[in-house]
């Protein structure tokens, strides 16, 4: 389940689309510190494959996004 939930969100995200936190973890029944584990978790593989992209969040808005660095 973890892993379908990281892969669902890592492709939000690469679509170009923005994902708000607690709608997030509502909708897929998980509380806000997993899905901070699972931002971790991206924002290190974009890091450690060289990407273009970075993971960003908005101040305080709880919406995250890719931004090209």
């Amino acid at each position: 389940m973890k892993t379908q939930i990281v892969l669902y969100l890592y492709d939000l995200l690469r679509e170009g689309g923005e994902v708000n936190r607690l709608d997030f973890c509502k909708d897929h029944f998980i509380s806000e510190r997993t899905f901070y584990r699972y931002v971790a978790e991206i924002s290190k593989h974009l890091k450690e494959n060289g990407s273009k992209y970075f993971l960003y969040e908005e101040e305080g808005s709880g919406t995250y996004t890719l931004k090209t660095k």
